[in-house]
């Protein structure tokens, strides 16, 4: 199962940035969102499956609200990566 690193999290939140009218607000949110994608306990995965990784990913992004806006957006883009990266 792969992640996403903090790089690429945080080139997809400068797309919709860009594509949106919004910034950044919170790098480290970003990060976490990361560290929720690739998280494991001495080498086991804690998500059973690509689909659980991607949803809860997804709910972070919209529990942290690292954009200034369009977190929804955001949220979804990063779910349909993961879930695309994983196929």
């Amino acid at each position: 199962m792969r992640g996403l690193s903090s790089d690429n999290v945080l080139a997809i939140a400068d797309e919709v940035c860009a594509a949106h009218g919004v910034v950044v607000r919170d790098f480290a949110a970003l990060a976490a969102v990361s560290g929720v994608s690739t998280a494991s306990f001495h080498g086991v995965r804690v998500f059973g499956s690509a689909s659980a990784m991607a949803s809860k990913v997804s709910e972070m992004i919209r529990l942290l609200e690292p954009l200034s806006g369009k977190n929804e957006t955001f949220a979804a883009v990063i779910q349909r990566v993961l879930l695309d990266i994983n196929k």
